[in-house]
């Protein structure tokens, strides 16, 4: 059990370390040697989990390893698009608010822009193989799947903290870095309870992975942003969709990640 958990706990640790390691002399994080080195960087981390996990949960076989780590390939693309379609009704009015704004030309240039890579692509592969596939996995074995539901997020959540000096590099004073990322943790714990339990629920990485992308995708939901804008027709039937989304998203859970649905 102990090694178990030192184990989970160890991961933000050296997921944190060696991004800060590997980009030790950087100053911003969305420039593009800063990125690059960061992504090796979690690259780097990723391969430290799963050699740990695979060591204290005796994972010597392909079986074994899908077990673990939720790489069963039946139901794999039904967990995926499951997740995927769930979190996209809890952000209906993002999509719209994008889709309205879209522009053809802005499209191909985000698509190739290395931060978007990394937000989009990367970072929701390394994140939840680290905090999913190898933190939670590690937690559940020693303790059980409820308690890493609601503890396993807490150690995604705060591994976010890091970011205030980056936040301090760009003119932010503490107060500010320490206001925004704190807000950050709290979003984070509350995203990483839901990956969490669509992990354990589809029994498949990729659902918490396709969750992740959609929501860095669109950011906050905007409901966050809508009571600055400037009162309008359009603002008042987003600020009404956000809530009927949010009843939407919580009233089709079960049938959204119902196991019987991946088997």
């Amino acid at each position: 059990m102990g090694l178990a958990l030192s184990s989970a706990v160890s991961i933000p640790i050296h997921h944190v370390g060696l991004i800060n390691l590997f980009d030790y002399d950087g100053t911003d994080r969305n420039e593009p040697r800063s990125i690059r080195r960061r992504m090796a960087a979690l690259a780097v981390s990723n391969a430290i989990s799963v050699a740990s996990t695979c060591v204290v949960l005796g994972v010597n076989s392909m079986d074994r390893a899908r077990e673990v780590f939720g790489l069963g390939t039946v139901g794999m693309g039904t967990a995926a698009l499951a997740a995927g379609l769930h979190t996209c009704i809890l952000y209906a009015p993002n999509i719209i608010d994008h889709l309205r704004a879209f522009e053809w030309q802005q499209f191909k240039q985000d698509i190739v822009d290395l931060g978007n890579v990394r937000d989009v692509i990367v970072a929701p592969l390394g994140e939840e193989i680290a905090f999913r596939a190898c933190a939670a996995s590690l937690v559940a074995s020693s303790l059980s799947k409820s308690t890493a539901i609601w503890t396993t997020p807490w150690l995604f959540a705060l591994s976010h903290l890091h970011l205030i000096g980056d936040d301090m590099r760009k003119g932010y004073d503490m107060q500010e870095a320490v206001m925004r990322r704190g807000f950050q943790v709290l979003y984070s714990y509350a995203f990483g309870l839901y990956a969490t339990v669509l992990f354990f629920r589809t029994n498949h990485i990729w659902a918490a992975i396709t969750c992740h992308m959609v929501c860095n995708t669109f950011g906050l939901p905007l409901i966050v942003e809508l009571p600055s804008r400037r009162p309008s027709l359009y603002r008042n039937a987003m600020i009404c969709l956000s809530f009927v989304g949010l009843a939407a998203f919580i009233g089709s859970y079960s049938y959204f990640t119902d196991p019987v649905l991946f088997r």
